[in-house]
C-alpha cells in the first residue's frame, strides 16, 4: 500500500518545529562578542558532541558536569 503525499501532509504539518533556545546572559556580567557556552542536552551522545566540536571553533570542551563547549561563534 502507497502512501501518497496528501495522506502524510497532515502528519508533517503536525510535526513540531524545532526552535533554538533563547541567548540568556547573567546579570551584572559582561559579554565577549563572539563567545559562548553552548550547553548539549543530556541526551547528546558522546560523537554528537565530538562530531560538533569537530565543526565549531571550540575553545573548551565541557564532558563533567555537563555536555557541552565554548567557542567562538557567529550570530
Amino acid at each position: 500500500m502507497r502512501l501518497s503525499i496528501i495522506a502524510v501532509l497532515p502528519l508533517a504539518l503536525a510535526a513540531p518545529v524545532v526552535e533554538p533556545a533563547p541567548l540568556l546572559e547573567a546579570r551584572g556580567s559582561q559579554t565577549i562578542a563572539g563567545k559562548y557556552i553552548v550547553k548539549l542536552k543530556d541526551s547528546a551522545t558522546i560523537g554528537i558532541m565530538e562530531a560538533t566540536a569537530k565543526v565549531a571553533n571550540t575553545d573548551h570542551v565541557y564532558s563533567e558536569v555537563m555536555k557541552g563547549f565554548s567557542a567562538t561563534l557567529n550570530k
